[in-house]
């Protein structure tokens, strides 16, 4: 019986530390997330519309990077169709043709509502420190807020989690979610 019980005793140490250095556990435990979040998940907002990049719409409008015109002109668009709040997930951290920066530019100030994108960057001459990579000066000036994207996907590529407020050393830096929350006046203290 004791030759038993040690064997018994050995195979769920042997369990636990298997359990421990592989991700097995980890699938499960987002599996289990996946389902849980799907029972409790609200119905879609029918007053949020999501504009996409994707097959067709490359297939209307051309092959990507689009003119920073056109970005302007969507977002003309979009305050036409009475949008309330715009919140635009591309990243424009580099100057493209003069006219086209420009022309953004106003397209953001005119509406008043849109809130841009930023990401970080590794810091020159540094090990681990990070600075972030705003978008163009005029674009920044000119939106409702700016706030960061970045995020980690999981080891199975699903997104379930990112830092409402990214903090450096330097620095705090809202997430671009928290950044249209107060956009749209709402209390995010």
């Amino acid at each position: 019986l004791m030759v038993e019980w040690a064997i018994l005793l050995a195979l769920a140490i042997a369990a636990a530390l298997y359990a421990q250095t592989s991700d097995w556990t980890a699938r499960i435990d987002n599996q289990l997330l996946d389902f849980g979040s799907s029972l409790t998940r609200p119905p879609l907002d029918p007053d949020i519309t999501l504009v996409t990049i994707d097959d067709e719409s490359l297939a209307q409008i051309g092959v990507w990077p689009w003119s920073r015109d056109r970005h302007a002109q969507l977002i003309d668009q979009l305050e036409r169709d009475g949008a309330r709040l715009i919140v635009l997930d591309i990243l424009f951290p580099e100057p493209s043709e003069s006219g086209a920066d420009e022309a953004l530019a106003q397209a953001v100030e005119r509406s008043g509502k849109v809130v841009l994108p930023h990401s970080f960057v590794a810091r020159r001459n540094s090990v681990d420190a990070i600075d972030p990579l705003w978008p163009l000066p005029a674009l920044r000036a000119a939106s409702a807020g700016v706030g960061h994207v970045d995020a980690a996907p999981d080891p199975d590529g699903g997104l379930r989690r990112f830092d409402l407020s990214f903090r450096t050393l330097d620095d705090a830096f809202p997430h671009a979610a928290v950044r249209a929350l107060e956009a749209s006046g709402a209390d995010t203290s």
